[in-house]
């Protein structure tokens, strides 16, 4: 029974090492097999909480902001009202390289345009 459970839960182990090994993870420091969440910290000072479920690890995780107040409103607006950009979101946060990335998934953030749900 206890090994069934283990078994299940290596999928999520293997998304958290591949989550930990392209984002910026700031908590925890030295993550472990116990750890559900991550903060990982975005451009511009903002952080990405995620807190995750072991048992279904592709399912979308539970996510809030924090840092700036008017970023923070303008990740929570995209994750509201345009839920399929959210995949786009976590290309953005896996990427060291945060310029690049947002010129070519986020270009409506320097020109401050919205996204509409389509």
């Amino acid at each position: 029974m206890f090994i069934d459970y283990v078994n299940k839960c290596n999928p999520f182990w293997d998304e958290m090492d591949d989550l930990d090994a392209h984002t910026h993870v700031i908590d925890p420091l030295t993550p472990t097999f116990g750890d559900y969440h991550r903060r990982i910290m975005m451009p511009d000072k903002i952080i990405m909480n995620l807190t995750f479920d072991a048992l279904r690890p592709r399912s979308l995780p539970e996510i809030n902001f924090s840092g700036p107040e008017k970023l923070v409103d303008f990740y929570e607006n995209i994750i509201d009202n345009n839920y399929k950009v959210l995949r786009c979101l976590f290309c953005y946060a896996y990427s060291l390289i945060y310029t690049a990335m947002t010129d070519k998934f986020f270009p409506f953030y320097r020109s401050g345009l919205k996204i509409e749900r389509t």
